[in-house]
């Protein structure tokens, strides 16, 4: 199967890597948008931007799966400008589908959109279901469900097929240590290096986790959904707060690291909700994440010391 991927350098796209490779003989096609990657003379890699309609040629040219994961801003973007967001994160997604349209080959593209800002808040902490209302407030989740919404009306065109997975908060790799996304990937950072553990808005705020490899497993299993559209939860399907988190990295780490509170930028404000009901998923899909949060906290940490050896 020829399986192009957007986003390739990212944290779910290089799991889909992986976890493509040891699931059969795919022929993938990667798309980085900075640097491409030392083994690139061996893998079929592209350097560019979706904005470029030539980019986005190449890479859909002949292929059987899109696996569409790239975005660029984060949940707490600012938001300002919103003509140069929407050009950044929005036009490259519909560039995309224009260049699907051209080849006619109607290949199947599964999208990663967001579990934890599509929804909203979610009232009395209930898991969200696919079939739920979705109310974003945060820009990062309009765009997420705007490109749901274009996916789908041209899978009503029958330019392609479409299965879109709403991830909850993913983690399992080192993120930068003053990143404002990302709560397990940079406080882990922080935690290996010292430093205080960063608490940004409400400490009570409930999210549901899920480690990236298991989400790069559903993404192979996706390939088989013959559906024309479809969409499914991926997450753990239990809630967990901010503060258990900062706890339980403390506790990993087995230092007594202070915790830093800090204001969100401008003002801003975070659901203080978001838990998925992946009942859908496991029947549907047969999927179910594995890896317990514990053990996966735990994974990042011992990575940390083998990289150190």
């Amino acid at each position: 199967m020829r399986i192009a991927i957007t986003g390739a350098a990212g944290l779910i796209g290089s799991a889909a890597q992986t976890a493509l490779r040891q699931a059969g003989e795919h022929q993938l096609t990667l798309l980085y948008r900075n640097t491409l990657p030392d083994n690139s003379a061996q893998e079929n890699c592209i350097k560019g931007d979706l904005s470029d309609g030539a980019v986005c040629d190449a890479l859909v040219n002949g292929q059987d799966v899109i696996m569409h994961l790239a975005h660029e801003s984060t949940p707490l973007m600012r938001g300002k400008d919103l003509v140069a967001d929407a050009v950044v994160n929005l036009l490259p997604s519909l560039q995309l589908i224009q260049a699907i349209e051209k080849t006619g080959r109607c290949p199947h593209v599964i999208y990663i959109s967001s579990g934890g800002a599509v929804y909203g808040s979610t009232l009395d902490h209930h898991p969200s279901k696919e079939e739920d209302p979705c109310t974003p407030s945060l820009i990062y989740g309009i765009q997420k469900l705007a490109i749901e919404h274009y996916l789908h009306a041209a899978a009503e065109k029958g330019i392609l097929r479409a299965t879109i997975l709403r991830v909850a908060n993913a983690y399992g790799a080192l993120l930068p240590p003053l990143r404002m996304q990302g709560l397990i990937g940079t406080a882990v950072s922080r935690a290996t290096m010292g430093l205080p553990l960063r608490l940004l808005g409400n400490p009570e705020n409930i999210r549901d986790y899920v480690h990236v490899s298991d989400v790069a497993q559903a993404l192979v299993l996706a390939l088989k959904n013959p559906a024309p559209f479809d969409i499914f939860n991926i997450g753990s399907g239990k809630k967990t707060s901010v503060m258990e988190i900062l706890a339980l990295i403390r506790t990993i780490s087995g230092s007594d690291l202070p915790i830093q509170s800090e204001e969100l930028p401008e003002n801003q404000t975070l659901p203080d909700c978001c838990l998925l009901d992946i009942s859908k998923a496991e029947q549907k899909l047969g999927w179910r994440a594995q890896l317990h949060l514990e053990e996966g906290i735990r994974a990042m940490f011992s990575n940390q010391k083998n990289c150190h050896r």
